[in-house]
């Protein structure tokens, strides 16, 4: 009939849930609430959001108790799923016939870290991390290899993949990208096992149970390495990461303001060892995912969502009020939910939010100056005192303009938490997501060397 705010709410939702409803029978309400909840955690395929909503005369009906059964209200244990004995046989040949292979991690495999490190011991293979599977495997084991990602990817013989998808992170895939390889999958949804590259095998059963099972099948005989492939990669990215150790971030960008690394070596010699990163942005997220050093780190994921450093820095803050919270942010991916800094003193969320404030939506702003004849439209801000914001809703705030400051503002920040620290950024300091093609995607593949190679496998001139 058109009341307020009537607007067809499941059909928005549908496409970016793995479930909406409307729930419209009251007595019925606690089972669909106990469902939505149940595909949520991928009890029927992929786990994710779920949306359900119940109209208003649905909440003003009173159930009784006993239409309720117990069942639907209590909580379900965790489905684990055990691997069929021959495709552990099958898994294990392929990791003994291989020479170089290389393990990568995904969402899929977020609670099964230690059977990870068992599994990188006994298979004597390199590993890779993506963005939501970052603090699985200690950073200093020596199968990971993060600092020569690209030469891990292309020379593997056998790529490993553990609840992780072939998605534009991994080339999806292509041969083009990973030119020697065979894939073993591993995941306990189907949907990280059938996208753009099938395995042999592929097993769909729980990430660390397979592992277990893979571990003590191979036993002491995981076959015959190329011991030279492994430890160059190993001692290549070792001497990367002492070199980026002992080699300071620079300071300053051409224009004389802060180099968004220069954030990064402060965070770093600030916080605790156990503190929760999260980093929000489109060109600072790829300096994030080199700079941020934590065992727990959030970001906006394979769908590159903006805005989320405040609220979910605001959520880990009160899930664990005893760690440190540091959210580094873009200054337009910090525009979309600035005003949540009212919800963190509100509720007393004590994280501290970085924002670097370079006045652009910089990876936009050098898409448009190098590939559009210097055309510069909607993508430069202003460098707002979001510091005077912060104090206006009541939480600490500070302006930084020299680096030698950052180090004790981001200590008064977490001394005075709920804290935005407002640091002033250079434009040109540009990141390698930028120069390599990821905001603007090329034809084939996000990044312009994936794509000359798949160009090149296509047959095409490059």
């Amino acid at each position: 009939m058109g009341p307020l705010q009537d607007i067809p709410h499941v059909d928005i939702l549908a496409p970016v849930t793995r479930y909406a409803r409307t729930a419209r029978v009251p007595d019925q309400a606690i089972r669909e609430l106990d469902e939505a909840i149940a595909r949520a955690t991928g009890d029927a395929g992929e786990p994710g959001p779920t949306y359900i909503e119940f109209p208003t005369d649905v909440l003003r009906t009173t159930v009784t108790a006993n239409l309720i059964p117990q069942d639907w209200i209590t909580a379900k244990p965790a489905r684990r799923n055990i691997p069929y004995d021959a495709l552990v046989a099958d898994a294990v040949a392929a990791i003994r016939s291989a020479k170089r292979p290389l393990v990568v991690s995904g969402r899929g495999a977020r609670k099964a870290g230690d059977a990870v490190v068992r599994f990188l011991d006994t298979a004597d293979a390199l590993y890779l991390d993506t963005q939501e599977s970052r603090g699985l495997v200690p950073s200093d084991h020596k199968a990971v290899v993060g600092a020569v990602r690209a030469a891990a990817m292309s020379q593997a013989d056998l790529v490993i993949t553990l609840g992780r998808k072939l998605d534009y992170q991994l080339g999806f895939g292509s041969p083009a990208v990973f030119p020697d390889a065979r894939f073993l999958r591993i995941a306990d949804t189907a949907s990280e096992l059938i996208d753009n590259r099938r395995g042999a095998p592929e097993i769909l059963a729980s990430v660390d149970l397979t592992l277990d099972a893979l571990s003590k099948a191979l036993g002491n005989n995981a076959g015959q390495r190329d011991a030279g492939w492994l430890n160059g990669l190993r001692d290549k990215h070792q001497e990367r990461i002492a070199k980026g150790k002992t080699t300071p971030a620079p300071q300053f960008g051409a224009d004389g303001n802060i180099h968004p690394l220069a954030i990064f070596d402060a965070i770093r010699n600030s916080v605790a060892e156990d503190y929760i990163a999260i980093a929000d942005g489109g060109d600072l997220l790829s300096f994030a995912r080199v700079g941020l050093e934590a065992g727990t780190y959030l970001d906006a994921g394979a769908f590159g969502c903006l805005g989320i450093g405040v609220p979910f820095a605001v959520a880990a803050s009160l899930a664990f009020p005893d760690r440190q919270v540091v959210s580094v942010n873009g200054d337009g991916a910090f525009g979309f939910n600035a005003m949540e800094i009212d919800t963190a003193v509100r509720h007393g969320a004590k994280a501290v939010f970085i924002v670097s404030n370079n006045a652009a939506w910089n990876i936009e702003r050098y898409d448009q100056e190098v590939n559009y004849g210097g055309r510069i439209v909607g993508t430069t801000l202003r460098h707002s005192d979001y510091a005077a914001m912060a104090r206006a809703l009541g939480a600490h705030g500070e302006r930084v303009e020299n680096p030698g400051d950052l180090e004790g503002a981001i200590q008064r920040g977490l001394k005075n938490a709920p804290a935005v620290i407002d640091v002033i950024t250079s434009q040109d300091a540009v990141s390698s997501d930028a120069q390599k093609g990821l905001g603007f995607v090329p034809d084939y593949q996000p990044l312009i060397a994936w794509d000359e190679a798949e160009r090149k496998r296509r047959g095409e001139r490059s």
